[in-house]
């Protein structure tokens, strides 16, 4: 993703995908959601998917399902958050 060309532009909104993703080692962040962190701040909203695994409050219900243990709350990115249902 390029965070340069999209700061320059200053849409109002970004659509972003696959939050949880791990960026390129060349990218500006390691992850992705640490991208849309730097939108935010900027002031651009941002629509993005997910795993729903990824979702802290629902890892333990996922995990009963799938019984597959995923990583925990990217630090606390969830707590922080503008999510909108």
């Amino acid at each position: 993703m390029d965070i340069d060309a999209i700061l320059t532009r200053r849409p109002a909104l970004v659509l972003v995908d696959e939050l949880a993703h791990t960026n390129a080692p060349e990218s500006r962040h390691p992850k992705r959601y640490m991208d849309v962190e730097e939108l935010l701040a900027a002031g651009i909203d941002v629509y993005t998917t997910l795993n729903i695994q990824h979702v802290e409050s629902l890892n333990d219900v996922v995990a009963g399902i799938t019984k597959n243990q995923s990583p925990r709350d990217r630090a606390g990115f969830n707590h922080r958050s503008r999510l909108r249902h």
